[in-house]
């Protein structure tokens, strides 16, 4: 099954520019150290240019795969998990058909 992950950094309210630093310098580290689960397939991996928070998509059916995914990087970053499918797939236009003529 396929997920977006989406992430913002925390609040940094009141941290002066050596602490935001020093935390980008943790971040960073963490993020070259860490090696997906191997019941995880990371799709795509971005940040966001302003490097405040980024997007995955991932594939996995193991819960306890996609909880690490995020779990290593919780001291900095807010999560939102939402599964996804390929929006051009037959099956998924066949749904989105079959949903606006239930309206009709």
């Amino acid at each position: 099954m396929k997920f977006m992950i989406t992430w913002t950094l925390r609040d940094r309210e009141g941290a002066s520019p050596a602490e935001r630093i020093a935390e980008g310098k943790a971040i960073l580290d963490a993020f070259k150290r860490y090696t997906p689960h191997p019941d995880t397939q990371f799709l795509q991996w971005v940040s966001r240019a302003d490097q405040l928070g980024g997007c995955a998509i991932i594939e996995t059916d193991n819960a306890v795969a996609l909880n690490d995914a995020v779990g290593k990087f919780n001291a900095w970053y807010e999560w939102d998990i939402a599964p996804v499918f390929d929006l051009m797939d037959e099956q998924a236009l066949q749904m989105f058909q079959e949903n606006y003529d239930y309206h009709a």
